[in-house]
């Protein structure tokens, strides 16, 4: 089960949240101080991660002297005045931080003990509400993040209104500027001159509102001083609503501007993405490799880290209780269900009620209406009310029609585990016929449904777990659809049911060699492609591919071996020689490249990036024509391919700075000729025709 703990290094951050914690931490030390920011965000979307972050980073600066304070204002909220609890919190760190001198620490003790001479308990409480109400456009305003603004405030006692100053209120306002002038000093003496005391402040959305105002008023009254930053993590509407329940009638923009006031930096936590939660998140969890393939049906729950986590141990408690009483569920299935019940509790709840009253699947009522004729709608709608309240819900119904498709779907296990009741295994679809499941799969394979191909293997394999072609069928389409990790969980299980399984190893390989897939390695591949080849030898891909991974690793010895026996097997494979010639290339041997290019070339005209490769192998042993031909043959097949285009230019420039390199007239007529018949746009044409014209001899 996944715990709510919130992360604390960046190797734990599967929010990918670093380049927000890296700005969050270039604002903490390099802005104007005293500095307060909000961490805005919605229940369960990182703040406390993303705060715990920073701390951590900030924790390992040699540069400038950091020293943090962590304050959870939930934990405290039971305690007579919050404030109190706050400076408390802070002067402890400092009494017990081992790296300070005693003098400072004696300092921290001697406030300590004068906490309570603040009158925080009585009179300040009363100050406090009369600043942040009828007084509240008399307070500072705060300097701007990185401007040139004077450092601190005045004293607040010079800013109040006369009859705020009169006796027992003034002579707290005096005792708080006496407070506020010691821990100015403190606060220097803790982290130096140039270095900062960083408050975090967790949780105080979670706080009663006029307990959470009593930590905002804390930071303004008495702790906005030079070097001290704080950073308060809250949903930012928990507190706008707090301020406007407290104040009655004030509008919502009396409660920004409050907020404005006492927050400089409103630091915002993008919600997650449906990418980020597919690409990033899911995969970072501590969860199995099958449930982060099922990622693209978790995204569609809600875009929040925290419901996710819920969603999932929800689904995982399912799992345990389906083995425990022997109830045939497939996880994909589930993994739906459970989103419906997370996202549309009325529909899954309606769902569950029809079924077990009915006895029938209300997703095949829904699949029967999208299907029917005006007049057997209207007859639904009759007969079925409960399709009057979803049938226009785009978002469900959208859902629902993504694979892998609910609506023949036994669902009767999935509602009994999902009541965490006692079952019976009921009959499945095709009565569990796993050859029907196979052929389905297939079928979806080579129409290109990779998610139900998916679907259909995974019966497969839960019918039968050593069915060793469905695992490999299954990591095709896990592979096709880009869920790699999946896909590399099931080649390896197809290869520990059959160590000699030759296709397995290729793919695997081609697994390893693609540059866009994150674990993309050449080792890796190049082992892989070994081991296929020691199975079948004359495996004309593997040896290609292996000979391209080890041009990808530089050897390019080894890679001409390879793409020697490619060519051996097939003499007419154009790409074999064009991958020849590029290892010949970087071997600087000019003519056995020429010669390659030429070969792929021959057995295939169009092939742009022959002529691009052959025309720079050309531009390297200064036979300046036939490199300009070769780019403009390049532009003739392939107009939009910026290489060529800016090959050629960069030639051209380069033969202008020699007056005595020209080119003869008849060739740069046919070049001329070649870009007038190109599809290049007139602009670039244009650019080409005087400079072409500038070589002629």
């Amino acid at each position: 089960m996944l715990t709510d703990n919130e992360v604390k290094k960046q190797v734990e951050d599967s929010l990918q949240f670093k380049t927000l914690s890296d700005a969050l931490v270039g604002i903490i030390l390099y802005s104007e101080t005293p500095l307060t920011v909000g961490v805005f965000g919605e229940w369960g979307s990182g703040k406390t991660s993303l705060m715990r972050l920073t701390e951590n980073d900030l924790e390992t600066k040699t540069d400038i002297k950091v020293k943090t304070v962590w304050f959870n204002a939930w934990k405290f909220d039971k305690a007579q005045d919050l404030r109190v609890a706050l400076i408390h919190s802070i002067l402890k760190e400092i009494e017990n931080d081992k790296t300070t001198l005693q003098t400072v620490k004696d300092k921290a003790v001697d406030l300590l003990k004068r906490i309570n001479w603040l009158g925080l308990g009585r009179t300040a409480v009363n100050i406090g509400a009369s600043i942040a109400s009828p007084y509240l456009a008399i307070l500072p305003l705060l300097s701007q993040v990185l401007s040139n603004s004077k450092k601190g405030t005045d004293n607040l006692s010079k800013l109040l209104p006369a009859e705020l100053l009169k006796e027992p209120e003034g002579k707290t306002l005096e005792l708080i500027s006496q407070f506020e002038d010691e821990f100015r000093k403190l606060a220097t003496d803790f982290v130096g001159e140039e270095g900062r005391l960083v408050v975090y402040i967790d949780d105080l959305d979670r706080c009663l509102p006029e307990k959470a105002l009593d930590i905002l008023e804390a930071i303004k009254l008495f702790l906005n001083v030079p070097l001290t930053v704080f950073v308060i993590g809250t949903d930012v509407k928990v507190i706008e609503n707090g301020l406007i329940q407290k104040y009655g009638d004030k509008s919502e923009t009396f409660a920004k501007n409050y907020l404005d006031k006492i927050i400089q930096v409103p630091f915002r936590i993008p919600p997650l993405s449906k990418e980020d939660i597919i690409e990033h998140f899911i995969p970072g969890l501590a969860i199995s490799e099958e449930l982060k393939g099922y990622g693209f049906i978790i995204a569609d729950a809600c875009y929040n880290p925290r419901t996710i986590k819920r969603l999932l141990n929800n689904i995982q408690l399912q799992r345990i209780l389906s083995t425990s009483r022997d109830i045939s569920i497939e996880d994909i299935i589930l993994v739906k269900l459970n989103v419906l019940e997370f996202r549309w509790k009325e529909f899954h709840s309606d769902l569950t009620d029809h079924y077990s009253r009915n006895n029938e699947n209300l997703l095949k009522v829904i699949e029967e209406y999208e299907k029917s004729d005006d007049n057997r709608k209207a007859e639904l709608l009759k007969n079925k009310p409960l399709l009057n309240k979803y049938i226009s819900d785009p978002e469900l119904l959208d859902f629902l029609n993504k694979e892998p498709s609910l609506d023949n779907v036994e669902i009767a296990p999935y509602i009994l585990l999902q009541k965490t009741t006692s079952s019976v295994a009921l009959a499945d679809e095709y009565g569990g016929d796993i050859d029907k499941y196979f052929k389905i799969g297939f079928s979806s394979y080579e129409e290109g449904n990779y998610i139900k191909a998916i679907d259909y293997y995974t019966r497969v394999i839960n019918s039968n777990s050593k069915y060793l072609q469905a695992y490999f069928n299954r990591g095709l389409a896990c592979y096709q659809n880009k869920f790699y990790s999946r896909a590399i969980i099931d080649f390896t299980k197809t290869l520990e049911l059959d160590n000699n399984y030759q296709a397995a190893y290729y793919q695997l390989g081609l697994f390893y060699s693609n540059t866009k897939n994150p674990e993309a390695d050449p080792d890796l591949a190049i082992f892989n492609f070994t081991k296929a080849l020691e199975i079948k030898p004359d495996d004309i891909m593997s040896c290609y591919n292996r000979g391209v991974a080890y041009l990808d690793n530089k050897k390019y010895e080894k890679a001409i071996l390879d793409l020697d026996k490619t060519i051996e097997l097939n003499p007419e494979f154009a790409d074999g020689y064009f991958k020849r010639a590029l290892a010949q290339l970087d071997l600087g041997h000019y003519d056995q490249s020429i010669t390659d290019n030429t070969k792929a070339i021959e057995y295939y005209p169009q092939y742009t990036n022959a002529y691009i490769n052959r025309g720079l192998t050309y531009a390297k042993m200064n036979i300046q024509d036939k490199a300009l031909l070769d780019y403009s043959n390049a532009l003739k097949i392939s107009p939009d391919n910026d290489l060529a285009y800016n090959n050629m230019i960069i030639l051209i420039n380069d033969l202008l700075k020699v007056p005595e390199e020209k080119i003869e007239k008849t060739i740069v007529d046919k070049i001329t000729s070649m870009i007038n018949e190109s599809g290049l746009t007139d602009i670039k044409k244009n650019n080409l025709h005087p400079l072409l014209d500038s070589l002629v001899k």
